[in-house]
């Protein structure tokens, strides 16, 4: 298993090729930078964190990003701004982002708790882990992709698509847990500091090759998987 999980990674990279995330959004058009480096700075670990909130239950392109436009254009993806602004302003901003009234409230929350925790991104994985998890409306998904790409520490991000995929290859069960899911990624992965690299592309991989590919109805023709897939589900 070990073997066919870091096998799938040299294929999804050898035809998709890197893909850059987390992207950070443009100032001036509702657009992602695709770099390699972020976060360059505490700011885009904010933005980072904002967008792991905004992307829960919808597309992270458009709508995500067209709320983190948003925000930015309204000098909102500021610690301090976030914080003191009404719900109600920061709804309006993140409508396109869906469950914009409960996310208006998680993101004020959130940005108080960075304000008053601002050494959050340094603590260690486990006691980061557990305070984000404390926190209303961040689940296990959220709370390691906070971890992995704000924070650049080694939390393989499992969500509906990765598990999807390793189910249809055979490599899980259908009803997996999302931590048996994730230590299979780490038994054969490692779990270093030396990974991360490889969790984010990993990671951004498996949602492209779920987009064009793996989608609820597979498209099997032309997958770069397709000789070693089980095509269970």
């Amino acid at each position: 298993m070990n073997a066919t999980i870091k096998r799938v990674y040299r294929v999804l990279h050898a035809r998709f090729g890197p893909q850059g995330w987390w992207p950070i959004v443009d100032e001036d058009i509702a657009a992602c930078i695709y770099g390699v480096g972020a976060p360059r700075s505490d700011a885009e670990r904010f933005e980072i964190l904002v967008g792991c909130i905004l992307a829960q239950n919808t597309q992270w392109y458009p709508n995500a990003v067209r709320a983190l436009h948003a925000l930015k254009k309204g000098k909102k993806l500021v610690p301090a701004s976030l914080a003191q602004s009404r719900a109600s302003t920061i709804a309006q901003l993140i409508r396109s982002a869906g469950y914009y009234n409960q996310k208006a409230e998680r993101l004020r929350r959130i940005a108080r708790f960075w304000q008053d925790t601002p050494s959050l991104p340094d603590l260690p994985l486990e006691n980061l882990r557990a305070i984000l998890l404390a926190q209303h409306g961040i689940g296990d998904e959220t709370a390691d992709s906070i971890i992995l790409y704000a924070a650049e520490k080694p939390s393989f991000v499992v969500d509906a698509y990765t598990r999807r995929i390793m189910g249809r290859m055979g490599l899980c069960e259908k009803d997996a847990s999302y931590a048996d899911i994730q230590q299979m990624f780490h038994d054969a992965l490692g779990s270093d500091d030396g990974v991360v690299p490889m969790f984010k592309e990993y990671h951004a991989l498996l949602v492209e090759l779920a987009k064009r590919h793996c989608k609820t109805k597979p498209v099997c023709g032309g997958c770069p998987l397709s000789g070693i897939c089980a095509k269970k589900f």
